[in-house]
């Protein structure tokens, strides 16, 4: 190899290594406590999206239920309008009829 590259290369190195040696000395906390710390975020996180989920969800559930309640009140009046016994529905069903 020339030397100019072997010169390059063992000057990366050092200021490779220099730049761990001075992230360890200048490290905020050990890896354990970052660990632990990321992973009392990622609780904080879940709980956060939990609740935002069950904020959300109460009031479409509410919608539903209403406009439920409303086609309800609409369509079961209509259904005394049929001429048709529920009865013989199942019994075609049951019997392979249907």
């Amino acid at each position: 190899m020339p030397r100019s590259l072997v010169d390059r290369l063992l000057a990366a190195l050092a200021i490779f290594g220099a730049g761990i040696v001075v992230g360890m000395l200048h490290a905020p906390q050990s890896g354990d406590d970052t660990r632990r710390q990321l992973a009392g975020s990622a609780r904080e996180a879940a709980d956060a999206a939990r609740t935002a989920a069950a904020d959300l969800a109460e009031p479409l559930a509410e919608s539903a239920r209403g406009r439920a309640r409303t086609l309800a009140q609409r369509h079961v009046p209509l259904s005394g309008d049929l001429d048709f016994d529920a009865r013989d529905i199942f019994d075609d069903l049951g019997s392979g009829r249907g």
